[in-house]
């Protein structure tokens, strides 16, 4: 089996209650995916010696991850959303115009992330869902580079730290990432679980794609 693709990042609003109760609200589509990474950070293994050799370990746990997406764009709107940034109004020209700003009032907002891998098992395409449970987006960085006589496609590249969810219950004990244990057999599938685990079910139909707004 390999991965061959990867599509359709969806946020939505993390709450929860203080309580170990955690909620998501609003999902959206954040931009086409192109590329995205995961990487973990764990404490390390402590391990006990006795008689001249390990007897008992402790293995190292989750201690939060770095996220890193790359989709073919990022318009002004979802930048907002995401990082967190305030709209105010200029005068441009006698038109009244709204702009986005990054300043200190920037509040980055704590998110549900989805995103569905594209694999390939024995000759046949399967979906497989991944929730990161409790993320953070930083501000993104800007680049361009001129157009020259072929167009050279270039994309956006955002970060967030990956973090333990408040949630605390019978099933649940700070989890960071959520999976089914089967992969689905159609994209839409897929897009269904991340919206349930997203608490937004009954926005997704079984058949074709989603038009979720930014």
């Amino acid at each position: 089996m390999a991965i061959k693709g990867v599509s359709k990042p969806i946020c939505a609003e993390y709450n929860h209650d203080g309580a170990g109760n955690v909620t998501y609200s609003n999902p959206y589509k954040a931009d086409c995916a192109v590329e995205y990474g995961v990487e973990i950070e764990s404490g390390e293994d402590n391990d006990l010696y006795a008689d001249n050799k390990v007897k008992e370990q402790a293995a190292g746990t989750f201690s939060t991850a770095a996220l890193t997406i790359t989709t073919a764009d990022m318009e002004p709107k979802l930048s907002m959303k995401i990082v967190g940034l305030k709209s105010v109004e200029r005068d441009v020209g006698g038109a009244k115009i709204k702009e986005i700003v990054h300043d200190d009032d920037a509040r980055a907002p704590y998110l549900g992330f989805g995103i569905i891998e594209e694999h390939q098992i024995d000759n046949i395409t399967k979906y497989l869902p991944i929730v990161l449970a409790k993320i953070r987006f930083r501000d993104p960085n800007l680049a361009a580079k001129t157009r020259e006589g072929e167009i050279e496609w270039q994309t956006k590249e955002i970060t967030a730290t990956v973090m333990r969810s408040d949630q605390v219950d019978e099933n649940y004990n700070h989890p960071w990432q959520f999976s089914p244990e089967e992969m689905y057999d159609t994209e839409a599938g897929a897009e269904a679980y991340i919206m349930a685990v997203l608490g937004a079910a009954e926005q997704v139909t079984p058949q074709g794609d989603q038009n979720l707004e930014v």
